[in-house]
C-alpha cells in the first residue's frame, strides 16, 4: 500500500504537527497507524532516540507490538534496544 497523496492528508486536531511537516513526511507521518502517531511525530522531530528506536521497530513489524516483542533478528543493529513488552 503505497502513501495517500499529501493533497488528501486528513487534519488531525490531536496532531496538529501533521499538517507543518509537508511533503514526504507528512505521507509518511498518515501511513502510520494513530495509536502510534505521537511516537512517530517524536521519532522524526528527533527529539526521541528512544520513540525513533520504537518507530522503526514498530515499522519493521508491521506496526504489532506484540511481533516486536518477539523479534529474533540478532543481526539488526536496533536489536539490542528494541520495545520488549
Amino acid at each position: 500500500m503505497s502513501p495517500r497523496p499529501t493533497s488528501e492528508i486528513p487534519t488531525d486536531p490531536d496532531y496538529p504537527a501533521l499538517g507543518k511537516l509537508g511533503g514526504t513526511k507528512s505521507a509518511a507521518v498518515a501511513s502510520v497507524p494513530p495509536k502510534y502517531r505521537a511516537t512517530f511525530l517524536k521519532a522524526i522531530s528527533g527529539t526521541s532516540r528512544k520513540a525513533s528506536i520504537r518507530s522503526a521497530c514498530l515499522e519493521c513489524m508491521g506496526f504489532s507490538a506484540q511481533e516486536v516483542a518477539k523479534c529474533s533478528r540478532r543481526w539488526c543493529p536496533l536489536y539490542p534496544w528494541r520495545l520488549k513488552g
